[in-house]
């Protein structure tokens, strides 16, 4: 007997991006880029990935929307802005600016959206 199915998301986080208000929960945040991973289960361990969907969220109510692929070097860009301000590397001014000139630049592409944890 052989068990196989389509599996359930695995969602990863990968890490904090941007301060915001939550469009939900109305928190102010530092939202987090997470990515959920879809894939073909044989005896219930994951053998191939077919689906991989990435979102911006709000830590507290995990909500938020889907990015598009063209939207992910921005969010790359910004949390290395976040590590920098975080270590001291830049002053609250300056990373205030640097967001600003980052998103006026090129705004997020986004798609509604929420991720899902099966």
């Amino acid at each position: 007997m052989i068990i196989f199915g389509f599996g359930g998301s695995k969602l990863t986080n990968r890490g904090a991006v941007w301060p915001a208000t939550c469009r939900n929960c109305h928190n102010q945040v530092i939202l987090e880029h997470v990515t959920t991973h879809a894939s073909f289960r044989l005896f219930f361990i994951p053998i191939i990935p077919y689906d991989r969907k990435h979102y911006l969220i709000c830590p507290v109510c995990r909500r938020g929307p889907q990015l598009t692929p063209a939207a992910l070097p921005m969010i790359e860009q910004a949390k290395l802005l976040l590590a920098r301000h975080r270590m001291g590397e830049l002053t609250a001014e300056e990373y205030k600016a640097e967001l600003a000139r980052l998103s006026a630049a090129e705004p997020p592409a986004i798609e509604a959206g929420t991720p899902t944890q099966g």
